[in-house]
């Protein structure tokens, strides 16, 4: 075995080990790696065209996004706190509203006289209010799941920085990792993945530009309230695949819920719909373009990281697949399966030329003498 093939499995089972011993850990470099690009790619234009040098470029925008960030945090805490306490006002009538509507016709007492005294019979204010503090507790059982682990999001954003900052430091540490003849290899592996990894956060980036304005849009015509800031919270939880668009639906559902059940009904149909389009058809369809990664593909590395590791895998397995495929592509098939030979030319068939207009076809092809 050569000594470059040898560094490469050394690396491959260095890296297999990580996984073992701590799983989460590589996923979450690798975030910090796609954030990192993702302020490298905005600081760029401010280093090119203002001539700024690169740190203070990349400082200014770290520093910028977490100032819209924190602003948008604080604009949104007193309309929330709004809405919340006119749901808690509104939301007994409006059940109530519902069952009075449901003993109008014949399925709607039916369903009502489903179980003990009727399923919504008991959902009174008086329960609501009492049964209000396990709802909170469960609501906040769930909300620390989704948006816990403060100490791990302060670190990833740190590494984000660092990595932002000196890219060439670490991928001057991976390189000297391998073999030295890999150097050259190495390195344009590198620029072909910083490359497919910004091409695919500008397809992202059009996918949740494209959720904000269809939510806005769907909650601009229902008269849900604060339209603006579901939308923007929306497409900001459109980067996590699948488990996103449900958790950015429930502040929406329960807003629309002050309108009326029935609005709560169609904004839980308009999510529906949304789920359907941008996570089956239209993200696919966006990064196969974006980065070459073909759809099914995208869809099974979804299934298999989100089985395996969670709402963490789930949110970086395209991503991460779009990097798997072009290392496979440049390493295994080239390097391994052809031993670094480029992919072979099958020439094209040769014919005679075809005779001029006017002159009898040859009755047999020319034959070449023999020596």
């Amino acid at each position: 075995m050569s000594r470059s093939r040898a560094s490469v499995l050394i690396a491959l089972a260095a890296l297999l080990a990580m996984f073992w011993l701590a799983p989460s850990f590589p996923l979450v470099v690798f975030v910090a790696v796609l954030i990192g690009t993702a302020i490298r790619a905005l600081a760029t234009p401010l280093h090119e065209r203002l001539g700024l040098p690169e740190m203070v470029s990349v400082i200014l925008v770290a520093v910028g996004l977490i100032v819209l960030l924190a602003l948008g945090v604080w604009l949104s805490i007193g309309p929330l706190t709004a809405q919340a306490l006119q749901l808690r006002d509104a939301l007994p009538g409006s059940i109530a509203g519902l069952e009075a509507r449901l003993e109008t016709n014949g399925w709607g007492r039916w369903l009502l006289e489903q179980g003990d005294g009727g399923w919504l019979s008991g959902l009174n204010s008086s329960e609501l209010l009492s049964n209000g503090g396990r709802v909170a507790g469960v609501a906040a059982t769930a909300a620390g799941g989704v948006f816990g682990g403060l100490g791990n999001a302060v670190f990833t954003l740190l590494l984000a920085l660092y990595f932002a900052l000196q890219p060439g430091t670490y991928q001057s540490g991976l390189r000297h990792l391998l073999a030295p003849e890999l150097q050259d290899e190495v390195e344009a592996l590198f620029a072909e993945l910083g490359t497919t990894l910004r091409y695919w956060l500008a397809g992202q980036l059009f996918s949740m530009l494209f959720i904000g304005c269809f939510v806005f849009a769907g909650l601009w015509l229902l008269g849900v309230p604060l339209a603006g800031l579901l939308a923007v919270l929306s497409a900001l939880l459109g980067f996590v695949p699948i488990v996103g668009p449900i958790v950015a639906a429930v502040p929406a559902v329960l807003l629309g819920a002050t309108q009326g059940l029935d609005v709560a009904a169609y904004v839980v149909a308009m999510y529906l719909v949304l789920h359907v389009i941008e996570g089956d058809i239209l993200t696919p369809m966006i990064q196969s373009h974006a980065v070459d990664l073909p759809p099914a593909l995208l869809l099974m590395s979804q299934l298999f990281l989100g089985a395996v590791f969670g709402l963490l895998g789930l949110a970086v397995a395209a991503p991460l697949a779009a990097v798997m495929l072009v290392v496979v592509r440049r390493g295994y098939v080239r390097d391994w399966l052809r031993g670094g030979a480029p992919a072979p030319v099958i020439p094209a068939p040769v014919f005679p030329p075809p005779p001029p207009v006017g002159k009898p076809l040859p009755q047999a092809l020319p034959t070449t003498p023999a020596g």
